[in-house]
């Protein structure tokens, strides 16, 4: 709990502080919007748009090879990830395996396959007990 509060804290003095922090620079942003007369992100995508038209990547490419290079690259590495995710869960199936055999026999014998039968006998003798009584 005070750990919680103490985190609550030191949240709340981040905060203030980005709030002060904005609270100071608020009036030299506007003086640079204003003074760069950017009409916001309109003109941004634009120039953006504007910039790879005149790349070198979009001038030496038909769009048709621009789009199979970025499909096929985005291919080779949802393989890798797949690969590496096929390792990482082997590896997790053979840790399990190794734990599972090295289990002591107590630790096998107290987790048998009828172990909710034999759960099942103990309640019942339990309530039969009770009713004798």
């Amino acid at each position: 709990m005070i750990s919680f509060f103490l985190v609550f804290i030191a949240w709340l003095c981040s905060l203030g502080g980005i709030a002060f922090i904005v609270a100071k620079k608020l009036p030299a942003l506007r003086e640079a919007a204003v003074s760069q007369g950017s009409s916001g992100w309109r003109d941004v995508v634009k120039e953006l748009l504007a910039s790879l038209q005149r790349s070198s990547v979009a001038q030496n490419n038909h769009p048709e090879k621009l789009l199979h290079r970025i499909l096929s690259k985005t291919r080779v590495f949802m393989l890798r990830s797949e690969h590496l995710v096929s390792t990482w869960l082997e590896r997790l199936r053979v840790r399990t395996q190794e734990k599972n055999q090295t289990k002591t026999p107590r630790e096998q014998k107290n987790f048998s396959e009828d172990y909710w039968g034999q759960l099942k006998k103990k309640k019942d003798g339990g309530e039969k007990n009770e009713e004798e009584d």
